[in-house]
């Protein structure tokens, strides 16, 4: 019956962890969702209109237009009233809910406890115990899981903490900030993204290059496109010849290159890549762990990546072995 079952599902994300150590994989069976482990048993029945992914132990379920909360058993633990959620993060979620006559956004517990109030206009999940959120001046500061301001609303764009340090936008220039709210590197550039392994990407003019902690230029701005640094290697884009990705150490050395349409961050020792307009994966010495012959790819996570073969999608292992296909 097994085989039977997942004949009709539709494969939508890779493997995802619970907390039991489970690999959970989400599913579709006619506009249903559930979920299925790595031998393909069905973990939760497909049975609601939409399901994302397990975080610390819950994941959010969408069931008449509302949103909520099922455990690792699928047991409806949050009942679905909020208009949008994110996953638990920290402890806490995100949640849109109806305060009076407005919606605004939260926090709530594992309990569905409100633990701090709905009443800003945007907002992002807890990361290093700070959340970013944007009150009715349509400005930017952070609080605390107490919900207390901790650092003003002041910016007009303000990213999550990573590493002890978030970017944000003052006027129309980007820098990042500290914990006590103070600016580690001022504001200067045209964009940024994430710090990662020391090195964030920063825009200067129209292109992009890579800044330290401290703002010292390490790689200068000369992409038109980049990723930020995982596992020891950025993947980066110019204008020069033909428009193909390279791969770039933190020194801004090329380490590898192979004319690639479109290169992505390795994960796992993998780096997703399109090549003659198939999808493969890399591994850290520039060869092919899998040779591109995918229509459509993701990346790796837990062993597993999610991928499209003629038209059928596919869970495959770091082997490029089949180890389950949509019939």
């Amino acid at each position: 019956m097994k085989y039977i079952y997942l004949a009709f599902c539709i494969v939508l994300f890779s493997f995802l962890p619970s907390d039991e150590g489970q690999l959970f994989l989400l599913i579709e069976d006619r506009g249903e969702y559930g979920f299925i482990d790595k031998s393909g048993k069905v973990i939760i029945e497909p049975y609601y209109h939409r399901l994302k992914n397990f975080s610390e132990g819950f994941a959010p379920y969408h069931d008449r237009g509302m949103w909520g909360f099922i455990n690792a058993k699928g047991d409806e633990v949050i009942e679905a009233r909020y208009r949008k959620t994110e996953g638990f993060v920290e402890g806490l979620a995100l949640v849109l809910d109806r305060v009076d006559t407005k919606v605004k956004w939260g926090f709530i517990d594992k309990k569905g406890n409100a633990i701090i109030w709905p009443e800003y206009e945007e907002a992002s999940s807890f990361s290093e115990g700070f959340a970013a959120v944007r009150n009715r001046q349509k400005k930017w500061g952070y609080i605390n899981k107490s919900g207390k301001v901790v650092i003003p609303f002041k910016f007009e764009k303000a990213f999550s903490f990573h590493g002890g340090l978030a970017a944000v936008k003052s006027g129309d220039s980007w820098g990042y900030i500290k914990k006590d709210g103070t600016y580690q590197i001022f504001p200067k550039y045209v964009e940024v993204r994430n710090f990662s392994e020391n090195l964030a990407p920063a825009m200067f003019g129209w292109q992009w290059g890579f800044v330290d902690t401290a703002g010292q230029t390490i790689i200068a701005a000369r992409y038109d496109e980049c990723t930020a640094f995982s596992e020891g290697f950025a993947t980066v884009r110019t204008d020069f010849g033909k428009r193909y990705w390279v791969y770039v150490d933190h020194k801004g050395k090329i380490v590898f290159e192979g004319n690639f349409q479109k290169a992505f961050p390795f994960y796992e020792g993998l780096s997703r890549v399109k090549f003659n307009d198939k999808w493969g994966y890399l591994n850290k010495e520039g060869t092919y762990q899998i040779k591109p012959e995918y229509d459509e790819a993701y990346d790796f996570k837990d062993g597993y990546a999610y991928v499209k073969i003629e038209g059928k999608w596919s869970w495959i292992d770091v082997n490029g072995v089949v180890i389950w296909q949509k019939d």
